[in-house]
């Protein structure tokens, strides 16, 4: 198994869990890189860095959008 252990301990399946690059997570999410970054600062999007890409882990990920209403309401976010 390929994984990645973040500052906080927790692993992560590279080949299954990791969404790498900010276009990775904009194209799983409906948000460009610039809403990603506000999402990020303000409410608390869960993605991170490993080195200059940003990442996200994948169910982490999905389940926040899930809380915040799905990916549809996130890409209608993006519109306001």
């Amino acid at each position: 198994m390929l994984t990645y252990v973040d500052n906080d301990n927790k692993q992560f399946d590279l080949r299954t869990d990791l969404v790498y690059g900010a276009q990775a997570i904009a194209a799983l999410t409906g948000l460009n890189s610039r809403t990603l970054q506000k999402h990020a600062a303000l409410e608390g999007l869960p993605i991170f860095r490993i080195g200059r890409a940003h990442c996200a882990d994948r169910r982490v990920l999905l389940q926040w959008l899930e809380s915040r209403g799905g990916i549809r309401e996130a890409a209608a976010a993006k519109r306001r």
